[in-house]
């Protein structure tokens, strides 16, 4: 019989390493991400570093245009009474606001509180 001449078998090329470029660039961008991240918590939490706000005075520190004290809530029953409530607690902020029903062209009133200084609110 004959020599057949045997080949050698194919050697199996080992398998390739993975792919180191692969690997770096995810680890260049999971940094990019962290230093992202780590910039905006420093800008977040730091002070301000912006313009000085301006202090603006309190309602108190205001000349009162109307003078005349509100009537007693006790006068009148559930919303009426705690409205006039409010306007007993804080004058000074109610002297302060424009009553837009008019009151000021219509009835001469110096400010939302001379609504509040006779039955003018209850209606």
């Amino acid at each position: 019989m004959g020599n057949k001449k045997r080949k050698a078998p194919k050697s199996e090329e080992p398998l390739s390493p993975p792919k180191k470029q692969g690997k770096a660039a995810i680890l260049v961008l999971a940094l990019a991400v962290i230093l992202v991240a780590a910039v905006g918590i420093y800008y977040i939490s730091r002070p301000s570093a912006g313009p000085a706000r301006t202090s603006q005075a309190s309602p108190a520190e205001y000349p009162r245009r109307e003078t005349r004290p509100t009537l007693s809530p006790a006068m009148f029953t559930g919303e009426v009474a705690a409205t006039y409530q409010v306007a007993q607690e804080i004058p000074e902020v109610l002297d302060q606001l424009y009553c837009y029903c008019k009151c000021r062209e219509n009835f001469g009133h110096k400010s939302l509180l001379t609504c509040y200084v006779d039955r003018h609110a209850s209606t």
